[in-house]
Formats: structure tokens, C-alpha cells, sequence
């Protein structure tokens, strides 16, 4: 057993510093297999050339209406100081789909309960998105813009 310099949280001067730390070669830890994967999209979507602007969301299986095709903006951390755009982070979901007058999808919020509610009055810090029609494969998803200009 030796000591090691290592690099770990300070608490006390809210930073990363360096330490020293008693111990010898640890044990390779085993990786655990995740329960659940993330994923940037919807199983059913991809992102490609739109001929609204620039690239879209599209649907590559038909889609029924009123499914929630996954989150779309959290807000972002009062420390963050105002860094991203209306205060929320986009997600690919968010980032990459396109405004319409007439949209096929809705933004919804995910509330305390972990259900989707209409965004009446923005009381959460999450945003989904979530069909407002079935969806027909090759689909452009949109909705229509609250957040940004369209």
C-alpha cells in the first residue's frame, strides 16, 4: 500500500482539487449491465434532410396519436446563468424538430407524477413531445413553436 495523488471534489472550496489517498492498486470493479439504455430518439424516428429547414424529425414505422415521443427541453440550472437559449436545453428530439401552423404533435410537460399534461401554464422543468395524430411512416414530426421564433 502507497499513497496516490488523485484529483476529487473539495467540498469545503466547492472545486475540484488534489488529494492524497492511502491505498494500493484497487480491485477492478465489475460493469454492471444497465437495466434500461438510453436513446436520443424514439425508436420509430430519425433525424434526416427536411424540406422545411435544414434537417428534421421523421417517423420511419407509423406512429399512433397521442404517443409520447420522449423528452424534448429541461430547464436548465439557475447556475448555468442563462447560457442556453429561453433558459431550456434541447434534447436531439428538440433541437432537431421543426415549427408548423399546422402540426402533427404537441409539447407536453412531465409532471411530478411522471404523466404528460398539456403545457397550459409551464409548470415543470421538463417538456416532452406527443402526438396529436397518428403519424404516417416518413412523416415530418412538428409542432408548433413556444419557445422560439418561428
Amino acid at each position: 500500500m502507497s499513497y496516490s495523488r488523485v484529483r476529487a471534489w473539495d467540498p469545503e472550496q466547492q472545486k475540484m482539487g488534489w488529494v492524497m489517498r492511502w491505498g494500493g492498486i484497487p480491485e477492478p470493479k465489475t460493469r454492471e449491465e444497465p437495466t434500461a439504455e438510453y436513446k436520443a430518439l424514439h425508436p420509430d424516428l430519425t433525424i434526416k434532410d427536411s424540406p422545411i429547414d435544414g434537417l428534421g424529425v421523421f417517423a420511419v414505422a407509423e406512429i399512433p396519436k397521442d404517443t409520447v415521443l420522449g423528452i424534448s427541453h429541461v430547464e436548465q440550472y439557475a447556475s448555468a446563468g442563462g447560457r442556453y437559449h429561453s433558459g431550456f436545453i434541447r434534447t436531439p428530439l428538440g433541437g432537431f424538430i421543426n415549427h408548423s401552423d399546422t402540426p402533427n404533435s404537441r409539447k407536453v410537460q412531465l409532471a411530478d407524477d411522471n404523466t404528460y399534461r398539456p403545457l397550459n401554464g409551464l409548470t415543470s422543468a421538463t417538456m416532452a413531445v406527443q402526438t396529436s395524430k397518428n403519424i404516417r411512416e416518413g412523416e415530418e414530426i412538428t409542432v408548433f413553436y413556444t419557445l422560439y421564433a418561428p
